[in-house]
């Protein structure tokens, strides 16, 4: 019977679209598409063009994507997809459905709320209401996936050999890591392709949006290359706080440092040898430390002096 369905659902020419957007362009721009910003090209040639070990990763992911028959999925899940209220849920857009990998869909939906976080951090970054409720949403969607799956296991699967634990744990297990994959492809294609989203595209700030695109690019390669070890909504967030809660706060006329000193888009800079990006934290540390005169006294020269060492051991 589920043969039947998958040969309704082969889909084939969107397929094909999804095969190019979302998993070659991205990682060989063969087609010349991807929209980038001129000040990440060589970011984006680096991290993406440039890195084999993810390039396999993602051929892993898109031979999952052509061959495995799954389940009917809806193909382009995202947030603008899904209309939710008190009564119920209703998804439309289903032009891309097709016998696929289920954690295709679960994968969509997680990289979109990243859009959220990321725009929010860098361009309301004090409005801790709704970045609290954004990060927590993201585990919630990823724990109750799992929760309600598991449940649905123990309800509907009847075969002996897959209502083992050991056979359980091991399908679980790969569809959660599909979904981290798939949410990084999700990410990164959204990024550098031409298919964007407004939480990025809406950041007319340059200053803004470089650090922004790149931390959303970080995101998805660790997403990617580290699926098979996250396991719960914590994992996934925790992502998110590793590449976005360094932050770099200088308040003029106190030299106030706040936190460990530097962005994470800055501390990935450094340690990727950008050197123009250190000269710019260093010069503007030279500027703050000449401009501030709570500088002079002995606290503000050993909090200055631990800056620059705490720069330079990055180098």
């Amino acid at each position: 019977e589920k043969k039947e369905k998958v040969k309704l659902f082969t889909n084939p020419e969107l397929c094909d679209i999804s095969e190019d957007l979302v998993f070659t362009e991205p990682y060989y721009d063969y087609k010349g598409r991807n929209i980038i910003l001129d000040q990440n090209m060589d970011f984006v040639k680096e991290r993406l063009y440039g890195d084999q070990e993810l390039h396999a990763e993602v051929g892993q992911l898109r031979d999952d994507f052509m061959n495995h028959a799954q389940a009917l999925i809806h193909g382009d899940l995202h947030s603008g997809s899904i209309f939710v209220n008190k009564e119920g849920t209703k998804v439309i857009d289903p032009e891309f459905a097709f016998y696929g990998p289920m954690g295709y869909d679960i994968g969509n939906v997680i990289g979109n709320l990243f859009f959220a976080w990321a725009n929010k951090y860098y361009t309301d970054s004090e409005n801790t209401e709704f970045l609290t409720w954004i990060e927590s949403t993201i585990g919630e969607v990823t724990d109750k996936f799992k929760e309600k799956f598991s449940a649905k296991w123990d309800a509907l699967v009847e075969f002996p050999l897959y209502k083992t634990e050991g056979f359980k744990k091991y399908y679980t297990d790969k569809v959660m890591a599909d979904s981290f994959g798939y949410a990084g492809t999700e990410i990164i294609r959204r990024v550098v392709g031409d298919s964007k989203v407004k939480e990025v595209t809406s950041v007319t700030n340059v200053d803004l949006r470089i650090p922004m695109e790149r931390t959303l690019i970080q995101i998805g390669i660790k997403l990617i290359k580290e699926r098979r070890t996250l396991k719960d909504g914590a994992a996934i967030k925790a992502v998110g706080k590793e590449y976005s809660f360094f932050r770099y706060a200088v308040k003029i006329g106190s030299f106030h440092i706040s936190g460990i000193i530097a962005t994470h888009h800055l501390c990935c800079m450094i340690i990727g040898h950008d050197i123009d990006d250190v000269q710019w934290l260093l010069c503007s540390l030279f500027f703050y430390r000449s401009t501030t005169t709570s500088c002079s006294s002995q606290s503000g020269d050993r909090n200055y002096i631990s800056i620059l060492h705490f720069i330079y051991s990055l180098i």
